[in-house]
């Protein structure tokens, strides 16, 4: 029977009670729905002792069956007990099995493995945060932005040397400052500048220097953050 299929005016029996209760004439209708077999009492026997005892308490409805059992989910059985029925004139009815129940207990059950699997994932990693968690931020940007005037003070006078540098830079700054003095001439925007030097040289310094300078965001990221944000972890 499906899971949600609770009758309290049924009473349990075995199939030996029920062959009895079949060969002394007492069976009025069975209705067999998959592994269970719903017995309906004839109305002149449900005054017999036996099952005045047995149904002490029951109040089942007018023509409801008052006693279940089981034969297993086998055609086999099924077939004999419907057929010994038929045999002695009792009405048989066959109803599809209602599995309802069992399948979202099925579904219940596939889900919480799923979630306890995560949740055992996820601990094992550490959580977003910690080790293998960078799967989870590939694509977030992890630049460091100084807005100007706020977190950058830095300027040209900042950096030591470079003054060649300096000097081809100012135009830069020059267009982030005004950039409609450049447009109105029909100037094209420049794509960037690419300050190329081994490591230690002021290229970071002087790239502060030009947004310090110009009074814009400067976003400081490194090489290898640049690349997994765009390529990916791993």
């Amino acid at each position: 029977m499906g899971l949600f299929n609770f009758n309290t005016h049924l009473v349990r029996i075995d199939i030996s009670d029920y062959d009895k209760y079949l060969r002394d004439g007492d069976v009025q209708g069975i209705v067999v729905n998959g592994d269970a077999v719903l017995v309906t009492i004839r109305k002149d026997s449900l005054e017999k002792e036996v099952h005045k005892k047995r149904l002490a308490g029951v109040k089942p409805e007018a023509g409801a069956p008052q006693y279940t059992f089981y034969i297993g989910n086998t055609p086999q059985m099924q077939q004999q007990v419907v057929e010994e029925a038929r045999a002695k004139k009792v009405d048989v009815r066959i109803e599809p099995q209602n599995d309802m129940g069992k399948e979202l207990l099925y579904w219940l059950l596939f889900f919480g493995a799923i979630a306890l699997m995560w949740m055992f994932m996820m601990r094992r990693m550490g959580g977003p945060s910690g080790p293998g968690g960078q799967i989870f931020n590939i694509g977030k940007s992890r630049a460091q932005v100084f807005e100007g005037g706020k977190s950058t003070d830095v300027t040209f006078n900042d950096v030591a040397g470079l003054d060649e540098a300096k000097e081809e830079l100012q135009e830069i700054v020059d267009f982030l400052k005004t950039p409609k003095k450049y447009t109105d001439l029909g100037a094209k925007i420049p794509k960037g500048a690419l300050l190329v030097g081994p490591p230690g040289t002021g290229k970071t310094l002087l790239a502060k220097a030009i947004a310090g300078e110009a009074q814009v965001p400067f976003f400081s990221l490194s090489g290898s953050d640049f690349v997994e944000m765009f390529v990916g972890v791993g």
